[in-house]
């Protein structure tokens, strides 16, 4: 099966249909092909983000979306980087990852 994550009706029924209680969410655009095409990057990394945390709001699931070290951008220490660390991104992709944490 196919589905567009984007489509947030057909999500919303395929999680209701199969009653699925844990959702993965990995879409997004990467750094290169986000930086490409920005408003795609934003409609799929940040407002889809928004879109399945809904889905996963009203049908009870537990929800998971990773972050990345895309987060902090090239100022952060690449060791043993701290908890509280400045994000300063330099792409899209980046940046909406600090949006998702």
């Amino acid at each position: 099966m196919h589905l567009n994550v984007l489509d947030t009706d057909e999500y919303d029924k395929v999680v209701k249909k199969n009653k699925i209680t844990n959702i993965i969410h990995l879409s997004a655009l990467l750094s290169a092909t986000a930086e490409q095409d920005l408003k795609k990057a934003v409609a799929l990394n940040i407002v889809g983000v928004h879109d399945v945390m809904d889905i996963a709001l009203h049908n009870n699931c537990s929800i998971y979306m990773p972050s990345s070290i895309a987060a902090f951008g090239p100022n952060s220490p690449l060791e043993d980087t701290p908890d509280d660390c400045i994000m300063d991104p330099t792409t899209i992709y980046g940046i909406s990852k600090v949006h998702l944490e």
